[in-house]
Order: structure tokens, then C-alpha cells, then sequence
């Protein structure tokens, strides 16, 4: 009994026929040998363990050693010490199996593969597919990649915002800790792996493989999730919403507005590559990205009426606008663009671009209409688009994409509660969310904390090719959106409470305040407000009655 194995629970020294036949189903696991005088590193390969390829539906395999003689099937088990060369993996085993690595959770590991060829060499990719195993290749398989390790992976690519590269040297540590230079370099087949995985992933929770789509044809947005919150017809509201009697509360707000957050991010950039690869796009346009082709074609059509310092009311020096006008010779993509829900923060598929010379105007308006798609908004239920500089970016929007708009919609706007103070003090009145009754209680900065989650995974990324860049991007915006369904259910019912128990202070507050004003008084304002309110869309300067009065 001198073999003994880490990764089992409350193992116990084996020999080495016990552990052969206890590591059978899990030939993965790190053993150990022990020498006389210390537990050296040892693999399983070396007890006789390998890998028991088995035919995807289940019927069970027959022995790939039933063709052999009695005394060729006897295999010593007396625990023996390999000398020196114990670290000298071999290509094949006594009964000439070929020898695979496999990259597992734990490390590389090396051992023999036993697959039936009955059904012909083509289906043995699927038999290991089946068995959690993916091969790096279709033809002369060498190296099988284990659906734990990727799974892994990705996690540590979301959570930890890990890359490939400092992954797998994680495995080469593991694998060799005193040496792990001399372990087999499988970057680039990992990294390729990966790729893959993700987008197996995303297919199978998409429900292709059951619904007879074409999974090489895949529709816009149909990988991507979205909230489950927002009022989406023909998602969460009755086929006769637009029937109900509640339609509009007791201050005519209205309950089924749509409310989205526009931003821009330059720290999602994308270093140009001095020796452009061929890159191979897997489910373009399904996620949060939309199609190239697409997008492109809208840049080269679309309307920009630049509005600083000329024909906008707001003469602010805000960053988002300088940005607008820098473009980085050292990157084809300066920065990302993003819609988002403002009242829950999950962004909308297909609305999350690229920028290429800075946060212009058409990309924002393609965005703003890929998200008005993608999320089924009605005309009826209106829309308002809460932008940091709204003041500027509304003033030409019927001229540039009022063509594309669904017919009907009405369209606010607003900015948010941060960057409005670092506009004119006119802009507060007239764009803060406070004082638009649609907006009810929105701050509307919600894709700031979505953008530092999101910064500390797109530096992994800048150097990498135009598609994998956007595959991580999209799985991490997926991600964030999957996390919120998660625990909205709760998030909710807490603010539901939390808003009671507010309620009637607030309701104390506001009887007290209109009692010392006056009846006079309420009443006169109550007008000025509604009058301001019916024309602050046309007429922004309506809004500045909430400005203090100073008399001379």
C-alpha cells in the first residue's frame, strides 16, 4: 500500500491494484507514490487506469481486452518502484491504446484512451462528448479538454475576471508546481476550447438541439436574456393590457412605460492588430452585439448634427462630449456603447456597440433602435431615454432616426441624477428624473456600476481577436443579467416593503407642507406644474418654474 490519492475523501494508502480499480470512473484524480522516503508526484497512468470511452446511448461496451489470451490480460500488481524514469510518459499502453492528455479542474493529465471503433472512427468525437470529454480535434485525437475544467473556467473568467492565459498557467502549476515551465503548452487549445464551450453553453440554454432551429442561423438577440420586470408584451403582460383600467395610476403615470439608460464606456477599448488573424465569429448577432454587417450598414447612412456649443440649449464641457470628438490611433475600437433597463440594470440584447471614433450620435441611435426591437417595446407604452447628455442628444433625434421609430411612440427623455449637476443649473429643472413624473423614483445611473463590473473583464480581452472579444464581453453582460433574474424576486419584494413603510411619511410630510403654504397657494402651483408638465416635450423651458424666484 503505497499509493495514495489527493482528491479522494478520506483516503486511505492503496495498492496499486486497489487503486487502479477505485479510480476507474474517475480517472481524473491526483495520486501520489511513496518512495521510502517521501510521497512523490505520481498519475494514474502508472497503476494502469485509463479512460473507458462508452457509446452515447448507453449500451454497454464490450471489453476491449475480451479478444485477449488469459496470460495477456494478467496485469502484475505487485507495487514496484519505475526508477528513474517513472516521469517518462509513454505514447501507448500493452494493448497498443493510444495515450491522450486530458485538462482537467486538477492539472494535465496523461492516460490511456479505450474507445470501440464498431460504429466507425467519425463517431468517436460524440461518444466523448457524451462522456464530458471535448476533443481538441476530430482526427488523431491527442488532447481531450474535460467539461469541468471549462466550466471552471468560465466561472473564474466571470467571478474572478481570470483570463485563458492566467488560467491554464493555474493548470500548469498544478499540474508540475516545482516545474510547471516543463508542463505542455495548451494555450492556444484552450483558449480555442473555450471559445467553443461558451457557445455550446449558450445554445443549449437558448434551447436549440430542441427546437429544430439551425444553431449556424441563430436570430438577433435570441442567445441574450433580458429582464424579467419590464413590461414586455407577449413576454409578462396579458394579451388585453392595453384594455386595463389601470393603465395610467392616479397621476397619470404611466404603468407600462418603458424606461432605458444610455452610456457610453471608453474603457472597453480594442488595440488594433498589427497582423490581423482570420477570425471565425460563432452566433454573430445573438447575444448582446449585434451583426457587423448590420451595424456597419446603418454608419454609413446615418445622420450627425453635432450639437456642441452650437445648437444645444446645454454649453456644458461634460468628458462624454470631448470623448466624442478624440479617436485613438492605437485602437480600431475605442469604447462601447450600451442600453440598458433603468429601473432593474439589464441590458438589452443587441444594443451594446462598438465606438470607433469616440461617442458619436449614430451610435447611440442605433443602439437606442436595436434595444426598442429586441425588448418587443409597443407604441403605446411610450418610451423614456435617460442619457447623460439628453440635452444635446434629443434635439435632432426626429431628423436623424425619426424615420426608424415604431409608429406612435412617444419618446422622453431625461438625465441622470449624477451627471446632471455637471450640466447648467437649467438642465436640472428640465431633464433631472425628479421632476418628470414618468420616471417616478429612478436615479438613472444604473449602467455605471454595470460598467465596473464590466471594466474589470474587458482588459482581458483588448488584444485578443474582434470575435473572441465580443463573445467575453457578451457572457459577461449575459451573466449580469442572469444573476439579477436570480435574486430580483427578492430585491422587489424588499423594496415593496420598504416603500409601504415609507408611504405614509411621506404622505404626513406632504399634508403638513401644503397645509402651511395654503390652499391658494397649492392650487396655484398644482396649475403651474400641470401646465409645465403638458409642455416641457416641446417647450423644455417650462420647466424652469421650479427655479427659485429671487426678487430684486
Amino acid at each position: 500500500a503505497v499509493w495514495r490519492c489527493q482528491d479522494c475523501s478520506l483516503a486511505s494508502p492503496m495498492c496499486r491494484k486497489c487503486m487502479r480499480h477505485t479510480h476507474q470512473d474517475s480517472p481524473m484524480h491526483k495520486i501520489q507514490r511513496w518512495t521510502g522516503t517521501h510521497f512523490r508526484s505520481a498519475e494514474l497512468w502508472e497503476v494502469g487506469t485509463y479512460i473507458l470511452v462508452r457509446h452515447y446511448d448507453g449500451e454497454p461496451l464490450r471489453s476491449a481486452t475480451a479478444s485477449q489470451s488469459a496470460d495477456a490480460r494478467q496485469d502484475p500488481d505487485i507495487d514496484f518502484e519505475m526508477g528513474s524514469n517513472y516521469s517518462q510518459i509513454p505514447t501507448a499502453d500493452a494493448f497498443n491504446n493510444s495515450y491522450v492528455r486530458v485538462v482537467h479542474t486538477n492539472g494535465i493529465h496523461h492516460l490511456a484512451m479505450v474507445s470501440c471503433r464498431c460504429r466507425g472512427p467519425d463517431q468517436l468525437p460524440v461518444d466523448l462528448v457524451a462522456c464530458r470529454l471535448l476533443p481538441a480535434s476530430f482526427h488523431r485525437i491527442r488532447t481531450l479538454f474535460s467539461a469541468q475544467a471549462l466550466d471552471y473556467f468560465r466561472l473564474c473568467n466571470l467571478e474572478l475576471k481570470a483570463s485563458a492565459y492566467q488560467f491554464y498557467q493555474l493548470l500548469r502549476r498544478l499540474t508540475m508546481p516545482m516545474a510547471p515551465a516543463d508542463v505542455v503548452d495548451l494555450y492556444n487549445e484552450f483558449r480555442r476550447m473555450s471559445r467553443l464551450w461558451r457557445w455550446m453553453k449558450k445554445l443549449k440554454w437558448a434551447g436549440y438541439g430542441h427546437n429544430g432551429k439551425d444553431p449556424m442561423n441563430v436570430g438577433p438577440g435570441e442567445l441574450a436574456n433580458y429582464c424579467p420586470a419590464c413590461p414586455q408584451p407577449g413576454i409578462n403582460l396579458p394579451d388585453n393590457w392595453k384594455d386595463d383600467l389601470n393603465r395610467y395610476d392616479i397621476v397619470k403615470i404611466a404603468v407600462y412605460q418603458r424606461v432605458f439608460v444610455a452610456d457610453g464606456n471608453f474603457k472597453a477599448d480594442h488595440v488594433r492588430q498589427a497582423k490581423p488573424s482570420k477570425d471565425v465569429w460563432l452566433s454573430e448577432g445573438g447575444g448582446m452585439a449585434p451583426t457587423r454587417e448590420e451595424y456597419f450598414a446603418f454608419l454609413k447612412i446615418a445622420i450627425e448634427r453635432l450639437t456642441v456649443r452650437l445648437f444645444a440649449p446645454c454649453e456644458n464641457t461634460f468628458r462624454a462630449i470631448m470623448n466624442a470628438l478624440l479617436a485613438s490611433s492605437a485602437c480600431d475600437i475605442t469604447g462601447l456603447v450600451g442600453i440598458a433597463c433603468a429601473r432593474h440594470g439589464c441590458y438589452a440584447p443587441n444594443a451594446l456597440v462598438d465606438l470607433f471614433k469616440g461617442e458619436q450620435q449614430k451610435n447611440v441611435d442605433f443602439a437606442l433602435l436595436k434595444a426598442l426591437e429586441t425588448t418587443r417595446v409597443d407604441p403605446d407604452q411610450g418610451v423614456m431615454i435617460i442619457y447623460d447628455i439628453a440635452c444635446q442628444y434629443f434635439v435632432h433625434l426626429q431628423e436623424r432616426i425619426g424615420n426608424r421609430l415604431p409608429t406612435g411612440l412617444k419618446v422622453d427623455r431625461a438625465i441622470g441624477l449624477f451627471h446632471v449637476h455637471a450640466h447648467k443649473d437649467e438642465c436640472f429643472f428640465r431633464y433631472a428624473t425628479s421632476f418628470i413624473p414618468d420616471a417616478a423614483v429612478t436615479i438613472g445611473e444604473i449602467l455605471e456600476p454595470l460598467w465596473s463590473e464590466l471594466n474589470a473583464i474587458s482588459p482581458t480581452v483588448r488584444t485578443a481577436t474582434l470575435a473572441h472579444r465580443v463573445e467575453v464581453i457578451d457572457d459577461s453582460a449575459c451573466d449580469s443579467n442572469h444573476k439579477k433574474m436570480l435574486r430580483i424576486t427578492k430585491v422587489l419584494c424588499r423594496r415593496h416593503i420598504e416603500a409601504s413603510e415609507n408611504l405614509a411619511n411621506l404622505q404626513q410630510y406632504f399634508t403638513e407642507l401644503s397645509e402651511a403654504a395654503g390652499p391658494q397657494a397649492v392650487e396655484r402651483w398644482k396649475t403651474d406644474i400641470e401646465d409645465a408638465e403638458a409642455r416641457r416635450l416641446t417647450d423644455p423651458k417650462a420647466m424652469d418654474i421650479y427655479a427659485a424666484q429671487v426678487a430684486d
